[in-house]
């Protein structure tokens, strides 16, 4: 509950979850919380900042749900109910479902027509 609260706070103050805070591999918070696999900390970001750039891409073309593919099945319902597309293509030509390793992650795209 303690990092929700600092993201919380962040947010309060202005920042943008949108904006890239990481130069090396173009990461902004809201990637940054998607990675590391934190959904209660998305679930903040979502809820208070619902306007969210659901297209946002990092350096290497992935999306917030190309992300959330490789780790978790919570992370990409989140994402998806927030209108995050499960078509989107990286700078590999593939999409989320593609790179989904978790047999979990992969059955939901499927379930979704995603794969």
């Amino acid at each position: 509950m303690k990092r929700e609260a600092s993201v919380l706070e962040l947010i309060e103050n202005g920042a943008e979850i949108d904006d890239e805070i990481d130069s090396i591999d173009g990461m902004s918070i809201f990637m940054n919380a998607v990675k590391t696999g934190r959904p209660s900390i998305i679930q903040v970001l979502i809820k208070h900042h619902p306007d969210f750039d659901r297209t946002l891409k990092s350096d290497i073309g992935m999306t917030l749900l190309h992300y959330a593919a490789e780790l978790s099945v919570e992370i990409c319902k989140i994402l998806v109910e927030a209108g995050c597309d499960s078509q989107a293509k990286d700078n590999q030509d593939r999409t989320p479902a593609m790179c989904a390793t978790d047999l979990r992650v992969q059955a939901y795209f499927k379930q979704i027509g995603a794969y």
